[in-house]
């Protein structure tokens, strides 16, 4: 019954044995030996090793030694293993059998050399062995010998050409050694033979992910899930989802994982990042907050902090987010490290009085136009205030109240005292709601640049409305932020009750929108913009401005011109949630996703606030 496979029988039979065995030691002792190996053969191992150690103690013989080596693998006590397995050898040396376990015993134990030896010398005893040639292989690829291991591979696949396993332990390696498509024909090898092999589908989906086909993808993780749910095909399908913004999907993978028992700290980052995207904020920072007590220093930790911070200013709290966004410069792939060093960084507290202070731009142009409204006041608080800011900001930036002198980030800065980055400014000047320097405008600009504009412009026709569609695209998030310019050919090309004059204010045509502005009733400028001086002149001529989150926006707020934001589900932080007006910028307001990817919404109440704005213009 036991050679057969039907342990729960043996294991009856055995018992049975036993109580009528009182008598017979030799007999009492070979069937407790033989139970014990039943019992770890049932995977069964808390009960079977004290049997077998007694077994063994009666009668060191090879098959109590070698099964309580076995057993005592198996529970992963792999050092006491070992030493019965030497012992086994001893009275059976070539056996092996017991060779190949003592090499996984010492592969367990992290000495892949003599597990190598030992599974060496077990195929020059018996090389007709498939297992033990992937074994081989196995410890090669550890120590790095990857054309070893691979002919190893193809040993045990020309042994046992049906069986999956030898396709599989090919395709890891090859895998891991980015030979991705190799590694996928021969994991798909594997799959035709063993369609149930949970691991080669989770490994051919992790296999077309790298080959950037993420349906085929999609398709084998699913697979992986169906026929054993675990925390890696988990992971990598949430992934999956949340690079397609299936963010719903991707949150619902990494709390399986976390459910499942998945220990590393970088899954919980992953799941606060797609609660995040849900706009499910306090739960998000918790769940930064849980991956960073768990692991402070992980890779991604600064990346935490961040989003952290961004969820905290979203939700209106401006003094606890403000130090979360200072670790952008923790991480180089965040921000590059300071160009002005850190022994001269001020974050506020020390008095300014009397001392030269570098204020230099990090990010977009967008930020430096919105968090350069701090230049005045540390100009009143005594300090001799330097800007530097890249050329196209120049002009307009060195007619800002307080700043003394202005320079570019490729030129010498004359001596400093202290310097901050710009978008430091907020957490040095302590920042709150109610506290926010709103007062506008506080750029401006100069009196013949609107004068040439209101030549070049002419008399109007109507009312002069602004329209900017697109952001950089280079900004990571800008796929969520701009909206097609055909989406707006319906509003632009509506009749209204009055005629509306368009102004278009891209400086940079997205792609095909050349041909596609043709069709439209838009005036264009680009030509004539070549820095943000000429747009904040040519905005001075505009009764309103309606732009999607870019510099148009922060620019129009600085100049305190009237506009309209069309906002993603999603914002920047610094728009918050749910409102229409904005406690940085008086003169604005906000048109909101009211689901994800919604802009059909949006420009709808659009159509509706552009025509109350008229009807509100013509009874004035």
């Amino acid at each position: 019954m036991h050679r057969a496979g039907d342990l729960p029988s043996a294991e009856a039979g055995y018992r049975q044995l036993l109580q009528r065995a009182a008598d017979d030691e030799r007999l009492e002792n070979r069937a407790l030996g033989l139970l014990g190996a039943c019992l770890a053969q049932a995977g069964r191992t808390p009960e079977a090793i004290p049997l077998l150690v007694h077994a063994a103690q009666r009668s060191p013989d090879l098959a109590n030694l070698a099964n309580l080596g076995s057993a005592l693998q198996q529970d992963g006590r792999h050092e006491e293993a070992l030493q019965y397995l030497e012992r086994a050898l001893a009275i059976a040396p070539g056996n092996p059998d017991l060779l190949v376990n003592r090499a996984h015993a010492l592969r367990a134990l992290g000495r892949l050399l003599p597990a190598l030896a030992s599974c060496e010398e077990a195929l020059r005893v018996e090389p007709r062995r498939p297992a033990a040639w992937l074994t081989c292989a196995d410890l090669q690829h550890r120590l790095g010998r990857d054309a070893e291991a691979l002919r190893s591979c193809a040993r045990s696949i020309a042994l046992a050409p049906g069986l999956a396993q030898g396709y599989y332990n090919q395709g890891v390696i090859l895998q891991e050694t980015g030979r991705w498509d190799e590694a996928h024909a021969s994991l798909l090898a594997a799959v035709a033979r063993d369609p149930a092999h949970a691991d080669a589908c989770l490994n051919l989906g992790l296999v077309c992910k790298a080959l950037e086909r993420p349906a085929e993808a999609l398709g084998w993780l699913d697979r992986a899930i169906g026929l054993r749910d675990g925390a890696a095909a988990r992971v990598a399908r949430g992934k999956l989802h949340q690079a397609a913004q299936r963010y719903a999907a991707a949150e619902a993978d990494f709390a399986r994982a976390l459910a499942l028992g998945w220990a590393d700290p970088g899954v919980h980052y992953l799941h606060a990042d797609a609660l995040r995207n849900l706009r499910q904020y306090a739960a998000a920072i918790a769940s930064y907050d849980l991956a960073l007590d768990l692991d402070p220093d992980h890779a991604d930790a600064a990346k935490a902090h961040m989003n952290k911070g961004c969820c905290l200013l979203l939700l209106g709290q401006l003094p606890a987010g403000w130090p979360e966004l200072e670790w952008r410069w923790a991480d180089p792939r965040i921000m590059p490290p300071h160009r002005h060093g850190i022994e001269r960084l001020w974050l506020g507290g020390s008095d300014l009085a009397g001392r030269t202070i570098l204020v230099h731009a990090e990010q977009g142009y967008g930020d430096t136009l919105h968090l350069c409204r701090y230049i005045p006041e540390l100009a009143r608080s005594g300090a001799r205030v330097m800007l530097e800011v890249r050329p196209a900001l120049q002009s307009l930036l060195g007619r800002l109240d307080g700043c003394s002198a202005i320079v570019s980030p490729d030129e010498p800065v004359p001596p400093f005292d202290l310097h901050i980055p710009v978008f430091s400014l907020p957490l040095a000047m302590v920042t709150q709601l109610a506290t926010i320097p709103a007062r506008v405008p506080y750029l401006s600009a100069p009196e013949d640049r609107i004068a040439a504009w209101a030549t070049r412009l002419g008399a109007p026709e109507g009312p002069r409305v602004g329209l900017a569609w697109a952001g950089n695209p280079r900004y990571p998030n800008d796929a969520r932020r701009s909206i097609a310019l055909e989406r707006f050919a319906t509003f632009l090309a509506r009749p209204r009750a009055a005629p509306i004059e368009w102004i278009s204010l891209q400086r940079d045509l997205p792609a095909g929108d050349e041909a596609r502005l043709a069709q439209l009733p838009l005036r264009r400028f680009e030509a004539e913009l070549p820095d943000f001086l000429e747009t904040a002149a040519l905005l001075m001529h505009l009764d309103l401005v309606i732009c999607v989150d870019t510099a148009t926006a922060h620019l129009a707020g600085a100049l305190g011109r009237p506009f309209w934001v069309l906002l993603p589900l999603d914002p920047d932080w610094r728009w918050l949630l749910e409102r229409e007006d904005s406690p940085w910028y008086p003169t604005a307001r906000l048109l909101r996703q009211g689901e994800d990817g919604d802009w059909g919404g949006v420009l709808d109440r659009l159509d509706h606030a552009i025509d109350e704005w008229l009807a509100e213009r013509m009874r004035d």
